[in-house]
């Protein structure tokens, strides 16, 4: 599977369906967490309270996890996340990193003003519910 999946993808079967504030909080996001027949896990963003745009393509973890090693510890923006969302809303990298906050996989930068860095993932995986 490439690296964002058109909402139609019917074999990603839902392991979670849930909320979180957006990174700037003006806005709640929905956002649902599933997995491919192979237990790869993805995960994309259903609705939006703001008025903020949005698309549901589903987003490969494998790639998230590439663009959040490849990231300077400290440095990680909505910039970083757009490559994942690439033809989508301009929306979808800002969002995606509020999801990825959420989940405990990023915080914000102790460095950086409007940054983030990585957390730890190992508790995320073992538990996708």
């Amino acid at each position: 599977m490439e690296e964002t999946t058109p909402q139609a993808a019917t074999e990603v079967r839902v392991l979670k369906t849930t909320t979180c504030a957006s990174t700037s909080g003006r806005s709640k996001l929905t956002y649902e967490v599933g997995c491919m027949p192979d237990s790869e896990v993805h995960v994309r963003i259903t609705a939006n309270t703001g008025s903020g745009a949005i698309s549901k393509n589903w987003v490969a973890f494998r790639a998230i996890r590439e663009v959040l090693k490849g990231t300077p510890p400290g440095e990680l923006t909505s910039g970083h996340m757009q490559r994942l969302c690439a033809g989508q809303s301009v929306n979808n990298a800002g969002f995606l990193l509020a999801v990825l906050m959420s989940e405990g996989l990023v915080r914000p930068s102790t460095s950086k003003r409007r940054a983030y860095e990585c957390a730890e993932e190992t508790a995320w995986l073992g538990s996708p519910g």
